[in-house]
């Protein structure tokens, strides 16, 4: 078997079993966060707890697949889109948006497409030369994480002071 091949172990149920628990312990907490003493009011929890705890579980389980799926597409444990640069390219772009006044949700999400492509165009020889060029694209990822991080921090400088709050909730 190659150096770099990626293996599949089976996993201890056990430890399967004590994580879902954790999971289960993890929701209810989050249901019963700031209870007072009149207990569980259950419209309350149903109409406005349970959809944000559910919603909250369900991004989280996706940002946690997207970091997986970079790490087994670059055999590399340390990708993921922080290091890559696409939280930078989406905080870079929902930025800029603010200061044109466009969807901020349009903005990061091109910002964050403009950062993966601006990482494959940069990475473009050196994925065309090597074997493996995994090492290579996370120097580069983080080299564009840190200028986009630069640019984010000049943009919040320029930014009105008006519109300073939302851009600080952004970042």
């Amino acid at each position: 078997m190659p150096r770099n091949a990626v293996t599949i172990r089976a996993r201890d149920p056990a430890v399967l079993r004590i994580a879902l628990l954790a999971l289960a312990t993890a929701l209810v907490a989050a249901l019963a966060l700031g209870l007072g003493s009149g207990g569980w009011d259950w419209q309350l929890v149903v109409t406005l707890r349970a959809p944000r705890v559910a919603a909250a579980a369900g991004v989280g389980s996706l940002l946690a697949l997207a970091g997986l799926g970079l790490q087994v597409l670059l055999r590399n444990p340390l990708a993921d889109p922080y290091v890559l640069g696409h939280s930078g390219g989406a905080s870079v772009g929902a930025l800029v948006a603010l200061l044109m006044g466009v969807q901020l949700w349009m903005g990061a999400a091109a910002g964050a497409l403009l950062a993966g492509l601006a990482l494959l165009w940069l990475a473009r020889p050196a994925l065309a030369v090597a074997d493996d060029a995994s090492p290579r694209l996370i120097l580069l990822g983080a080299m564009l994480a840190a200028i986009l991080g630069s640019i984010a921090t000049l943009l919040l400088a320029l930014v009105p002071d008006e519109r300073l709050r939302g851009a600080i909730f952004w970042m």
